[in-house]
């Protein structure tokens, strides 16, 4: 079972949110990590959708949920905070342009 929630917000940032994804899903504790594609362009959503299964993450796409214009943080942490209380994890933001050590989030 998952030790913590972990969301990453993005858009249009492919290779960055990739390296992202990848880090995380090497942590050293159970994750569970939802990208919010916050109104990406479409090679962007195609990439993520193409990618998920391989490195492992949930992907919500804001634009099926809302037709509010990105930016859509304050949607993103209240979904987010839904999920980990539901849950019952912990929750933690990663950005689409920091990469974590395998470590970084069981030291937090």
């Amino acid at each position: 079972m998952a030790e913590v929630l972990v969301i990453t917000p993005v858009k249009n940032s492919i290779e960055t949110t990739l390296d992202t994804a990848r880090a995380i899903s090497n942590s050293d504790v159970e994750v569970h990590h939802i990208i919010f594609n916050d109104f990406s362009t479409e090679e962007t959503k195609v990439e993520l959708e193409k990618k998920k299964a391989e490195i492992g993450y949930e992907l919500i796409h804001l634009e099926e949920i809302t037709d509010h214009p990105s930016p859509n943080y304050k949607l993103v942490l209240q979904t987010s905070q839904k999920k980990a209380l539901e849950l019952g994890l912990p929750l933690l933001v990663v950005e689409s342009d920091v990469v974590v050590k395998a470590d970084t989030i069981s030291k937090l």
